[in-house]
Protein backbone atom coordinates (compact mmCIF):
# COMPACT_ATOMS: atom_id res chain seq x y z
CA UNK A 1 0.00 0.00 0.00
CA UNK A 2 1.02 3.51 -0.44
CA UNK A 3 -0.77 5.96 1.50
CA UNK A 4 0.06 9.47 -0.84
CA UNK A 5 -0.28 12.96 0.56
CA UNK A 6 -1.96 15.40 -0.97
CA UNK A 7 0.68 18.58 -1.69
CA UNK A 8 -0.71 21.19 -4.32
CA UNK A 9 -3.92 22.34 -6.65
CA UNK A 10 -4.07 19.04 -8.23
CA UNK A 11 -3.28 15.38 -8.13
CA UNK A 12 -0.74 14.36 -10.76
CA UNK A 13 0.68 11.10 -10.80
CA UNK A 14 1.18 8.47 -13.10
CA UNK A 15 -1.23 5.89 -11.40
CA UNK A 16 -0.95 3.50 -14.16
CA UNK A 17 2.57 2.74 -13.46
CA UNK A 18 1.91 1.76 -10.10
CA UNK A 19 -1.74 -0.27 -11.04
CA UNK A 20 0.60 -1.82 -13.38
CA UNK A 21 3.18 -3.71 -10.51
CA UNK A 22 -0.07 -4.19 -8.33
CA UNK A 23 0.57 -1.57 -6.13
CA UNK A 24 -2.64 -0.41 -4.44
CA UNK A 25 -2.64 3.33 -3.52
CA UNK A 26 -4.85 5.57 -1.21
CA UNK A 27 -4.24 9.31 -1.12
CA UNK A 28 -5.61 11.16 2.23
CA UNK A 29 -6.31 14.35 2.51
CA UNK A 30 -7.47 15.70 -1.09
CA UNK A 31 -10.88 17.85 0.54
CA UNK A 32 -11.06 21.32 -0.27
CA UNK A 33 -12.05 21.87 3.36
CA UNK A 34 -8.81 24.06 4.23
CA UNK A 35 -10.82 27.08 4.60
CA UNK A 36 -13.84 26.19 6.33
CA UNK A 37 -12.15 23.69 8.59
CA UNK A 38 -12.80 25.00 11.90
CA UNK A 39 -16.38 25.90 10.74
CA UNK A 40 -16.73 22.06 9.32
CA UNK A 41 -15.76 20.44 12.19
CA UNK A 42 -17.97 22.26 14.67
CA UNK A 43 -20.97 21.54 12.83
CA UNK A 44 -19.93 17.61 12.65
CA UNK A 45 -19.36 17.77 16.62
CA UNK A 46 -22.84 19.46 17.01
CA UNK A 47 -24.63 17.02 14.78
CA UNK A 48 -25.41 19.80 12.39
CA UNK A 49 -23.78 17.80 9.40
CA UNK A 50 -22.99 14.34 8.83
CA UNK A 51 -19.90 13.76 6.84
CA UNK A 52 -20.56 9.76 6.40
CA UNK A 53 -22.21 10.30 2.99
CA UNK A 54 -19.02 11.49 1.84
CA UNK A 55 -16.94 8.05 2.46
CA UNK A 56 -16.14 5.81 0.13
CA UNK A 57 -13.82 3.63 1.79
CA UNK A 58 -12.21 3.63 4.98
CA UNK A 59 -11.19 0.67 7.22
CA UNK A 60 -10.06 1.16 11.01
CA UNK A 61 -6.53 2.03 11.88
CA UNK A 62 -5.62 -1.13 14.08
CA UNK A 63 -6.66 -2.90 10.68
CA UNK A 64 -4.60 -1.10 8.08
CA UNK A 65 -0.91 -2.93 7.63
CA UNK A 66 2.48 -0.96 7.49
CA UNK A 67 2.38 1.68 4.80
CA UNK A 68 4.90 2.89 1.88
CA UNK A 69 4.20 6.48 2.25
CA UNK A 70 5.08 8.95 -0.38
CA UNK A 71 4.79 12.83 0.40
CA UNK A 72 5.77 15.77 -1.45
CA UNK A 73 6.33 19.08 -0.81
CA UNK A 74 3.95 20.01 1.99
CA UNK A 75 3.15 16.62 1.93
CA UNK A 76 6.48 15.70 2.92
CA UNK A 77 6.19 17.21 6.02
CA UNK A 78 2.74 15.38 6.74
CA UNK A 79 4.52 12.05 5.82
CA UNK A 80 7.41 13.10 8.75
CA UNK A 81 4.36 13.72 11.00
CA UNK A 82 2.86 10.43 10.00
CA UNK A 83 6.22 8.56 10.78
CA UNK A 84 6.97 10.63 14.02
CA UNK A 85 3.23 10.22 15.48
CA UNK A 86 2.55 6.87 13.90
CA UNK A 87 5.47 4.75 12.94
CA UNK A 88 4.24 1.59 13.86
CA UNK A 89 2.00 1.84 10.80
CA UNK A 90 4.69 3.33 8.42
CA UNK A 91 7.06 0.93 6.55
CA UNK A 92 9.03 3.30 4.33
CA UNK A 93 9.17 6.94 3.34
CA UNK A 94 9.74 8.77 0.05
CA UNK A 95 9.86 12.32 1.14
CA UNK A 96 9.91 14.45 -2.12
CA UNK A 97 11.11 18.20 -2.70
CA UNK A 98 10.55 18.66 0.94
CA UNK A 99 12.22 20.36 3.72
CA UNK A 100 12.31 19.92 7.55
CA UNK A 101 14.18 23.43 7.73
CA UNK A 102 13.89 26.12 5.23
CA UNK A 103 15.98 29.10 4.16
CA UNK A 104 14.67 32.73 4.34
CA UNK A 105 13.99 32.75 0.59
CA UNK A 106 11.94 29.87 0.83
CA UNK A 107 10.35 31.46 4.01
CA UNK A 108 9.84 34.86 1.83
CA UNK A 109 8.33 32.77 -1.10
CA UNK A 110 5.52 31.30 1.17
CA UNK A 111 4.49 34.83 2.51
CA UNK A 112 4.50 36.30 -0.70
CA UNK A 113 2.03 33.69 -1.84
CA UNK A 114 0.30 34.30 1.29
CA UNK A 115 0.08 38.62 0.80
CA UNK A 116 -0.97 37.93 -2.77
CA UNK A 117 -3.24 34.86 -3.51
CA UNK A 118 -6.48 37.03 -2.78
CA UNK A 119 -5.51 40.01 -4.77
CA UNK A 120 -4.82 37.42 -8.28
CA UNK A 121 -7.41 36.23 -10.61
CA UNK A 122 -6.69 32.26 -10.54
CA UNK A 123 -4.85 32.58 -13.64
CA UNK A 124 -2.79 34.93 -12.80
CA UNK A 125 -1.75 33.05 -9.43
CA UNK A 126 -0.90 30.20 -11.00
CA UNK A 127 0.72 31.32 -14.37
CA UNK A 128 2.68 33.92 -12.52
CA UNK A 129 2.80 33.21 -8.58
CA UNK A 130 3.34 29.95 -8.81
CA UNK A 131 4.69 28.50 -11.95
CA UNK A 132 8.32 30.29 -11.78
CA UNK A 133 8.70 28.20 -8.44
CA UNK A 134 7.61 24.97 -9.90
CA UNK A 135 9.09 24.35 -13.23
CA UNK A 136 12.58 24.49 -14.79
CA UNK A 137 13.62 27.18 -17.06
CA UNK A 138 13.15 25.04 -20.21
CA UNK A 139 9.90 23.96 -19.24
CA UNK A 140 9.01 28.04 -18.90
CA UNK A 141 10.73 28.63 -22.41
CA UNK A 142 8.03 26.59 -23.60
CA UNK A 143 4.66 28.59 -24.51
CA UNK A 144 2.71 25.14 -25.63
CA UNK A 145 3.29 23.23 -21.94
CA UNK A 146 3.29 26.28 -19.81
CA UNK A 147 -0.62 27.05 -21.83
CA UNK A 148 -1.21 23.37 -21.37
CA UNK A 149 -0.01 23.10 -17.46
CA UNK A 150 -2.22 25.90 -16.93
CA UNK A 151 -5.03 25.18 -18.74
CA UNK A 152 -4.89 21.62 -16.70
CA UNK A 153 -4.33 23.74 -13.58
CA UNK A 154 -7.48 26.11 -14.31
CA UNK A 155 -9.75 23.22 -14.88
CA UNK A 156 -9.24 21.86 -11.20
CA UNK A 157 -13.04 22.24 -9.72
CA UNK A 158 -11.67 23.45 -6.54
CA UNK A 159 -9.35 25.87 -6.40
CA UNK A 160 -7.57 27.11 -3.09
CA UNK A 161 -9.54 29.79 -2.16
CA UNK A 162 -7.20 32.62 -0.41
CA UNK A 163 -8.66 31.92 3.13
CA UNK A 164 -7.43 28.05 2.80
CA UNK A 165 -3.96 29.36 0.96
CA UNK A 166 -3.43 31.86 4.61
CA UNK A 167 -3.90 28.51 6.82
CA UNK A 168 -1.95 26.35 4.82
CA UNK A 169 1.33 28.86 4.37
CA UNK A 170 0.90 30.05 8.47
CA UNK A 171 0.96 26.16 8.79
CA UNK A 172 4.33 25.93 7.06
CA UNK A 173 5.82 28.47 8.15
CA UNK A 174 5.08 26.89 12.31
CA UNK A 175 6.18 23.75 11.35
CA UNK A 176 9.26 24.89 9.46
CA UNK A 177 12.35 23.73 11.70
CA UNK A 178 10.32 22.56 14.61
CA UNK A 179 10.38 19.14 14.06
CA UNK A 180 14.41 18.74 13.53
CA UNK A 181 15.08 16.33 17.24
CA UNK A 182 12.43 14.16 16.18
CA UNK A 183 13.21 13.51 12.53
CA UNK A 184 16.09 12.45 14.21
CA UNK A 185 14.03 9.83 15.26
CA UNK A 186 12.59 8.18 12.02
CA UNK A 187 13.67 4.82 11.72
CA UNK A 188 11.81 3.58 8.69
CA UNK A 189 13.76 2.78 4.96
CA UNK A 190 13.95 6.28 3.38
CA UNK A 191 14.35 8.10 -0.07
CA UNK A 192 14.77 11.86 0.07
CA UNK A 193 14.20 13.12 -3.43
CA UNK A 194 15.01 16.36 -5.36
CA UNK A 195 14.75 17.99 -8.50
CA UNK A 196 18.41 19.72 -9.51
CA UNK A 197 16.67 22.89 -10.66
CA UNK A 198 14.15 22.84 -7.51
CA UNK A 199 14.84 26.67 -6.46
CA UNK A 200 12.19 26.53 -3.75
CA UNK A 201 12.94 23.39 -1.53
CA UNK A 202 16.80 23.75 -3.19
CA UNK A 203 18.66 20.54 -3.16
CA UNK A 204 20.34 22.20 0.04
CA UNK A 205 17.37 21.17 2.17
CA UNK A 206 17.13 17.56 1.02
CA UNK A 207 20.91 17.20 1.92
CA UNK A 208 20.50 18.30 5.36
CA UNK A 209 16.92 16.28 5.50
CA UNK A 210 19.00 13.42 4.72
CA UNK A 211 21.51 13.86 6.67
CA UNK A 212 18.81 13.88 9.89
CA UNK A 213 17.24 10.70 8.91
CA UNK A 214 19.29 7.59 9.96
CA UNK A 215 20.52 5.45 6.89
CA UNK A 216 18.44 7.85 4.85
CA UNK A 217 18.66 7.69 0.64
CA UNK A 218 19.25 10.79 -1.32
CA UNK A 219 18.41 11.31 -4.57
CA UNK A 220 19.03 13.87 -7.26
CA UNK A 221 17.37 14.17 -10.17
CA UNK A 222 16.01 15.88 -13.19
CA UNK A 223 13.64 18.61 -13.06
CA UNK A 224 12.73 21.45 -10.40
CA UNK A 225 10.35 21.52 -7.47
CA UNK A 226 6.89 20.04 -10.34
CA UNK A 227 9.32 17.29 -10.86
CA UNK A 228 6.14 14.90 -10.71
CA UNK A 229 4.70 16.96 -13.66
CA UNK A 230 7.76 17.67 -15.71
CA UNK A 231 9.94 14.50 -15.13
CA UNK A 232 7.34 12.00 -14.20
CA UNK A 233 9.23 8.81 -15.97
CA UNK A 234 12.03 9.51 -13.27
CA UNK A 235 10.41 10.19 -11.04
CA UNK A 236 8.64 7.18 -11.09
CA UNK A 237 11.81 4.96 -11.72
CA UNK A 238 13.17 6.47 -8.48
CA UNK A 239 10.48 5.52 -5.86
CA UNK A 240 9.77 2.49 -7.72
CA UNK A 241 13.24 1.52 -7.60
CA UNK A 242 13.06 2.68 -3.93
CA UNK A 243 9.85 0.74 -3.00
CA UNK A 244 11.34 -2.52 -4.95
CA UNK A 245 14.40 -2.41 -2.78
CA UNK A 246 12.69 -2.17 0.59
CA UNK A 247 10.39 -5.13 -0.31
CA UNK A 248 13.85 -6.96 -1.23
Amino acid sequence: TVAGMYAGESVEVQLGVYWARGIRLQFAGVCPVHAWWDRALGAVRAGRIDPLPLISHSFPLEDAAKAHVIGQSRGGTIAMELAIRHPQRVRSLALCSTWAQGDGRFLHAIRSWMALWGELDPESRFRYLLMPWLYTPAFLADPAQVDATVKRALEYPFPTRPEALERQGQGILEWNGSRLKDIKKIRVPSLVLVGRDDNLTVPAFSRVLAALIPKAQLKLISGGHGFTIECWEAFNRAVLGFLQAVKK
